[in-house]
């Protein structure tokens, strides 16, 4: 089994000293190769005239190669595996541009640079694979049985592997679980399984300076372990990794269907430090919406047989903070100055209902801005009448946001709108709610429409930009609003005047009747305006301490 990659395309005939570099497709570096990649040399060697080619690239994951055990060495260590994993090397016929003709070729690859997240891919997708691991885990099991621990002292069969003899009581190699259970040791076969494991935890790779890396298994963390190393002039770089997640196949054989991917992750101190105020580390389980805490033992303990290890990561442990550059919020306040109406009708610049933001009145955290919303249907309710005379909802209607207005909660333009966006739709419109949203048809069409006239994502940027910057929404219903809107805005950022004067054990009021009782104010008298509703919600946030009225 091989991963090497096929470079035929890359042999050059341009120069004869031998060697070629081609580096043309060196890979541009990104925080994901920063993370994740692997710098490494691909080279092309012919065995006839010594012709060599070699390209370098960045590898996000390396595949696993198992040797094969059928003749000769069987005991292998999982630092071996993965050493000969990482530098790869096989003879396969290639064309040589020097000889002209195919030639045998050295394929191999050598490392430049380690990376901060090691990730391996376990490819154990064939019986021939399984077997190997299966083979190496037994003989770790073997060793413990051997030294007289944890399980009974059973003499070798002289037969080995291709004993016939039923109920044999001697053990056999490559049979340790069978010996095990034989010997009515059930629960000693899972601990031993459990407790020692052929999947180290922490391991330290040194890269020489030829390309190749010694791999070798080291105690945990708390060990205190420094980084020196022997013939350090030899070595090029020494990571020590400590294995963070693991993703494993589940196939339950007595059910064919249940079949899933869980995700073992170690979670570090620094979450725990946050959560609870005790830095520890701790291995959960993800299992779809299932989140338990395992034992460290049982991230790395398999049973191939319905748990199968796919993918590896071992994280560098002394990655520092800044591999990643800081994530920087692509939306600016310049979302304020690209807002272009989509009307075609030259007079929809008349109908202008708000006034832009000045850049030295920009809401920032605390500062409170009134909004409301209208919205449209986009299909009606489909409903079917049932057996006992009652309507049951097949379909409920789909809402579409029309109408969005921002008015300014302090500052000498104090309720003066900033935001009174119509979003304009491809979609047909069913009904426009009228009545309720002050949308009349025509009104988000733009060939017809006279109003300020934008897209979704415009106006979705400029609310994004507000609850961003931390300020707190004043309106009524704005917990439906934004569930329709789609847009997720902290507790803390809302204040709610549908909860705000919610008595317990009553219906919700209005917005129309809060203002009469409160403001003296008659809103809504012939249709709802978001401009009016979005204003008259500011002062009934003041009206709060002195009429003691709360939710």
């Amino acid at each position: 089994m091989s991963d090497l990659e096929d470079f035929d395309h890359v042999f050059d005939s341009t120069q004869d000293d031998g060697k070629t570099k081609n580096n043309e497709s060196q890979e541009e570096e990104t925080d994901i190769s920063n993370l994740f990649g692997t710098k490494q040399i691909h080279i092309h060697k012919c065995l006839k005239c010594n012709h060599e080619v070699s390209k370098e690239s960045i590898v996000l994951l390396c595949n696993l190669i198992y040797p094969d055990i059928s003749a000769g060495k069987v005991e292998y260590t999982f630092c071996d595996v993965l050493a000969r994993s990482l530098c790869p090397e096989q003879t396969t016929p290639a064309w040589c541009d020097r000889c002209e003709r195919f030639q045998p070729t050295l394929q191999s690859r050598q490392l430049k640079v380690l990376p901060n997240i090691l990730v391996m891919n376990c490819g154990l997708d064939n019986p021939q694979d399984k077997c190997f691991w299966q083979t190496q885990m037994d003989l770790v099991v073997q060793k413990v049985l051997d030294q007289g621990g944890n399980g009974p002292a059973v003499k070798p069969c002289r037969y080995g592997a291709n004993c016939s003899r039923t109920g044999c009581r001697f053990k056999h190699a490559g049979r340790v679980q069978e010996d095990l259970i034989h010997y009515n040791n059930v629960a000693t076969s899972v601990h031993l399984y459990n407790t020692h494991t052929w999947l180290p935890m922490h391991i330290q790779i040194q890269l020489l300076k030829r390309g190749s890396v010694n791999i070798k298994k080291i105690s945990a963390p708390d060990a205190n372990l420094s980084n020196d190393m022997s013939d350090s002039d030899d070595v090029s770089q020494s990571v020590q990794y400590d294995l963070a997640a693991i993703v494993c196949y589940i196939n339950d054989p007595q059910h064919q269907e249940r079949r899933n991917l869980v995700a073992l992750i170690n979670v570090g101190p620094s979450y725990h430090g946050r959560s609870m105020g005790s830095p520890v580390n701790q291995w959960y389980v993800f299992n779809d919406f299932s989140i338990s805490p395992v034992p460290a033992q049982e991230a790395i303990w398999f049973s191939l047989d319905w748990k199968i290890p796919c993918v590896l990561y071992w994280v560098n442990r002394d990655m520092t903070k800044n591999v990643v550059s800081p994530i920087q919020n692509p939306i600016t306040v310049d979302v304020f100055g690209e807002d272009n109406c989509l009307a075609r009708n030259n007079g929809a610049r008349k109908m202008i209902t708000f006034t832009p933001l000045a850049p030295d009145e920009m809401p920032g955290p605390g500062d409170i801005v009134a909004m409301d919303a209208e919205f449209v249907t986009l299909n009606q309710e489909e409903a079917e009448l049932r057996s006992d005379g009652k309507l049951s909802t097949i379909k409920p209607s789909h809402m579409s946001v029309a109408r969005i207005t921002c008015i300014r909660g302090s500052g000498p333009l104090e309720g003066t709108p900033f935001i009174d966006d119509y979003i304009s739709t491809q979609e047909q419109v069913v009904d426009y709610l009228t009545k309720f949203s002050g949308i009349k048809p025509g009104d988000l069409d733009a060939n017809f429409s006279s109003k300020h006239l934008t897209t979704l994502k415009a106006t979705y940027q400029k609310l994004r930009f507000l609850v961003d910057n931390g300020v707190k929404f004043v309106g009524h219903g704005l917990k439906n609003d934004f569930r329709v809107i789609n847009l997720v805005v902290p507790g803390d950022q809302i204040i709610d005047t549908v909860f705000l004067f919610h008595l317990p054990h009553h219906r919700m009021g209005s917005l129309r009747f809060l203002a009469w009782h409160f403001l003296g104010l008659k809103i809504q008298s012939i249709t709802h305006d978001s401009i009016e509703d979005a204003r008259t919600a500011l002062p009934l946030i003041s009206s709060v301490p002195t009429t003691g009225i709360g939710g």
